[in-house]
């Protein structure tokens, strides 16, 4: 059984890594669309309900944007360090997850023949166990989400301060010390932590409590997962906000964003702008108002995370 769950251990990776390079070009368009940078106009058109509204291009036409500007390899910029933290996330959760016990709630489990009580418990344990090694891989990998979205942010800018892995490294060190690499850390915890807390308590709902079908059960939890993600969406906007911020980059100071003194302030400046949902929706995206950097909001320039 060990032997079974180490290969779909790699198996599962295997597949996150492909996935991965094949949609990198859209991941890409995302996190420029999440900091804020929309550079072709926004045009008339009509919501779902027939109301009129200015529509911005969807994820694709950012793309075919980003390719006019870069071509086709421009449309990969930084998926060195995206495959590296996918990778290293994975490593480190898979060994976390192991070390405290993990794999035995992989095996199949007849939860029927258990009491409340003991699938509660259940519940419990595991979900301690995969907050716990999530949090070890989150850390790990996140110096190398860092330089991913910085790569990725030179785009606007047309600069090439973060052009591999190691040379980045020593760029942000230069820039932020220790802790740039750590940067928009504590927003993506959350953000991860509270989604994979909400998706195992709704599935353990509806498997208990609406429906016996296993059918049933994969389909309604795939719906519970979509609908965490959108819930949990604002997190993500705001960790790569500030892992771009403060970089020495023109993406990350104004006019194109504030230099947020840490992410509460950048929470709360997105929030008032309504700006959270930045990235969630890739073919339906409207134009909500001019987006203004007050003044205010680029003072006292010290960034935490």
């Amino acid at each position: 059984m060990s032997e079974k769950l180490d290969h779909l251990k790699w198996v599962n990776l295997g597949l996150r890594v492909g996935g991965a390079i094949i949609f990198h070009p859209v991941e890409y368009a995302k996190v420029l669309i999440q900091i804020g940078y929309e550079p072709m106009k926004p045009y008339p058109t009509k919501t779902l309900f027939g109301k009129p509204a200015l529509a911005l291009p969807n994820v694709l036409q950012y793309v075919s944007y980003i390719k006019t500007i870069d071509g086709v390899s421009g449309c990969f910029r930084g998926i060195s360090p995206r495959l590296s933290g996918i990778i290293v996330n994975g490593l480190v959760y898979s060994q976390a997850s192991t070390y405290l016990g993990g794999d035995k709630y992989l095996e199949e489990c007849d939860e029927s023949r258990l009491s409340e009580q003991e699938r509660v418990s259940r519940l419990v344990n595991k979900l301690t166990i995969d907050i716990t090694a999530r949090t070890a891989g989150i850390i790990a990998s996140q110096p190398l989400a860092v330089i991913t979205y910085r790569m990725m942010a030179q785009f606007i800018g047309g600069e090439d301060k973060y052009s591999n892995i190691f040379s980045s490294i020593v760029e942000i060190y230069r820039e932020n010390g220790i802790g740039g690499y750590f940067s928009g850390l504590i927003p993506r915890l959350l953000g991860e932590l509270s989604a994979a807390i909400l998706v195992a308590t709704l599935e353990y709902a509806i498997k208990n409590f609406f429906t016996a079908e296993n059918d049933k059960h994969r389909f309604v939890s795939s719906l519970a997962s979509f609908f965490v993600s959108s819930l949990t969406h604002p997190f993500v906007v705001v960790s790569t906000c500030m892992a771009v911020v403060d970089s020495g980059l023109a993406a990350g100071r104004p006019p194109h964003m504030p230099l947020y003194t840490s992410w509460i302030c950048c929470w709360s400046h997105l929030s008032r702008a309504k700006q959270l949902k930045r990235g969630s929706s890739l073919v339906f995206r409207y134009y909500t108002g001019p987006y203004s950097v007050p003044t205010n909001d680029s003072q006292n320039i010290q960034k935490t995370m």
